[in-house]
């Protein structure tokens, strides 16, 4: 019989893990999630430099040639925001 660990879940978030699942593999064995804005720092991203985090994907999103428009890059960092401030930890369980 399997020992399964009884979680208690608040909120889910689906993270999409690179386009086709190409980092689903090693993410999932290392425990990493891959948001793929590699323009972004994690001091950004930790200290929530909301306006340099905006013009970071609305260049990245350029870049790509993805939709620009101020809906498309908000819409990126309201996701990134809630994965940012959400509560991951299992030590409240």
């Amino acid at each position: 019989m399997t020992n399964l660990t009884k979680l208690s879940v608040g909120n889910a978030y689906y993270v999409k893990l690179g386009r086709g699942g190409k980092w689903a593999e090693s993410s999932i064995a290392e425990g990493k999630i891959r948001i793929g804005w590699i323009e972004l720092t994690i001091e950004d991203i930790n200290a929530w430099r909301e306006d340099v985090i905006r013009e970071k994907i609305r260049l990245w999103r350029e870049k790509e040639g993805a939709p620009e428009s101020e809906s498309a890059v908000t819409r990126d960092l309201s996701a990134l925001k809630k994965l940012v401030h959400s509560d991951l930890s299992l030590d409240k369980v």
